[in-house]
């Protein structure tokens, strides 16, 4: 994270005070969770001064996820690369990264155990469906980074399929994503 500045000003307004806080940081992807942050603390100031209950936090999770759409921060960022082009979507998370990674690899169905991420070269499963291999593990950085290869369909059935990856065919001056996702 860059910079970052708060300002608070106060000024008369009448018989009382007009408070104003100004934060300005450099963190796009963190603007949600900064904005929702500061509107807890703001309605908590408010009901404080106000000699009311402070009111529950627990709407925080559901207000940042409103802020992350209003604020495009839900849309993904089209990079070209030497390669051709990579789609990134990058989120600022709603819990600790242990606690999302312990989401993504989940529990033992049968031992109840936390699953941990596989070693590179090792299979990838889902943890509700532990004998599909979904892919190969090429890069594992325990709770920060996992990469893996998408393991080739065969035969018939449901699957679904995202491409994040290609060649440049024309210039585009604004970025533009569409994910297609086709049931069989």
């Amino acid at each position: 994270m860059g910079r970052r500045r708060l300002t608070f000003e106060l000024s008369s307004d009448g018989d009382g005070t007009t408070f104003a806080l100004t934060h300005s940081f450099d963190d796009r992807t963190g603007a949600a969770s900064v904005a929702t942050g500061w509107e807890l603390c703001m309605y908590g100031l408010r009901a404080l001064l106000a000699d009311e209950p402070t009111p529950p936090a627990e709407r925080g999770v559901a207000r940042h996820e409103e802020l992350v759409h209003e604020f495009g921060l839900d849309q993904p960022e089209v990079m070209q690369t030497d390669a051709g082009w990579m789609v990134r979507i990058e989120r600022q998370l709603t819990c600790p990264a242990v606690v999302a990674w312990d989401l993504w690899f989940g529990k033992d169905r049968v031992t109840g155990e936390q699953r941990n991420a596989p070693a590179v070269g090792e299979p990838l499963t889902p943890y509700v469906a532990p004998d599909m291999v979904i892919g190969t593990m090429t890069e594992v950085d325990l709770h920060h980074v996992f990469a893996f290869d998408v393991a080739p369909t065969s035969g018939p059935g449901d699957h679904l399929r995202l491409e994040f990856a290609g060649r440049v065919r024309r210039k585009v001056s604004r970025p533009h994503v569409e994910v297609h996702v086709r049931v069989r």
